[in-house]
């Protein structure tokens, strides 16, 4: 797959709007503003986007029902997001 800068771009900008949001956060002494949860927080989107990847892969190389994938993927991303 090639991806055109515009999606390099696109993922850049939304990295950048998240650090722009955590970091005054993370730095602030605010009790309610715990860095370790921030981090828990952002790293428990990984299971989703294994989820997404895995999808995308199946979908473009086989020809496999939509409902079937999607039912496999719910189970993964159910496994990993217990064991995270």
């Amino acid at each position: 797959v090639k991806y055109k800068w515009t999606h390099y771009l696109g993922t850049l900008l939304i990295l950048a709007g998240l650090l722009i949001v955590i970091i005054p956060k993370m730095i602030s002494n605010d009790e309610n503003n715990d860095p370790v949860g921030i981090v828990l927080y952002l790293f428990s989107n990984v299971p989703s986007v294994l989820c997404i990847l895995y999808k995308e892969i199946i979908l473009k190389g086989l020809k496999l029902g939509t409902i079937y994938v999607n039912s496999q993927i719910a189970i993964w991303q159910l496994l990993f997001t217990l064991l995270y």
